[in-house]
């Protein structure tokens, strides 16, 4: 992500994810100047238990 411009003061422990859905929220549509891409090698579905912080991987599947 860095090659793409983000901050060079990311930590080597963060992990790339995207959101696909919030149960409560409507979001607006973003229309991005640029593309964002990495390459994904692992789909995890996570359980987000509101208002906890906490989160549980129900399932992991490799992209092969």
């Amino acid at each position: 992500m860095q090659s793409m411009g983000f901050e060079s003061s990311i930590s080597g422990s963060f992990r790339p994810h995207m959101t696909l859905f919030y149960c409560n929220h409507v979001l607006p549509e973003v229309i991005l100047e640029a593309p964002i891409a990495w390459t994904v090698k692992m789909f995890t579905l996570v359980n987000s238990f509101q208002g906890d912080g906490e989160h549980g991987h129900v399932w992991h599947w490799p992209l092969l």
